[in-house]
């Protein structure tokens, strides 16, 4: 990880980078905007900012990066039974579409299609359904009020008139 600035006519921003290898070549990724000076003095409060940049860079960014590989281990009685109606797993197949879905900030979008239409239901919970992405409404109406949302890690809560509702105010919004 690294400090690195980027001049401008206007304005200098800080931003935090990241070093990798990929086979021979090198490259960056830009890992968090720190902001200008000015944004840099405010958090660093009575710091020198580029020093307290420096820091932040040295102690905060790598613990949190060594925290996300940190590996998880479950641990399961092999003497236990397992509850017969108890559902101990789940459809997590879509957690990178929804990694996707906000890296595109569409929450946004639909936050202000919903205020535009005055709904009131959450549309986002709605357009964010894995079975829509499927284009199977078929088998959405047929196992909507059953057991499809069961299977997912994340629980929903609209009806399936809301559905059609929010493709009706989809479709208007092309």
């Amino acid at each position: 990880m690294k400090l690195t600035k980027s001049s401008s006519k206007n304005s200098t921003t800080y931003y935090v980078q990241k070093s990798y290898r990929i086979g021979d070549k090198t490259s960056t990724k830009t890992v968090e905007r720190l902001g200008s000076i000015e944004e840099l003095k405010a958090r660093a409060g009575d710091k020198d900012p580029i020093e307290w940049a420096k820091e932040y860079v040295k102690k905060t960014l790598p613990f949190s990066e060594k925290e996300s590989r940190k590996d998880i281990t479950v641990k399961y009685s092999g003497s236990r039974q397992i509850d017969k109606n108890v559902r101990k797993s789940v459809n997590v197949g879509y957690l990178f579409l929804k990694k996707i879905y906000n890296e595109l900030r569409l929450p946004k979008v639909v936050e202000e299609i919903s205020e535009k239409y005055k709904i009131t239901y959450d549309l986002d919970d709605i357009f964010f359904f894995p079975p829509l992405y499927k284009n199977s409404f078929h088998c959405l109406q047929r196992k909507l009020r059953s057991t499809m949302q069961k299977n997912f890690l994340e629980k929903r809560n609209f009806d399936l008139h809301q559905v059609y509702r929010a493709l009706e105010v989809l479709a208007k919004e092309k």
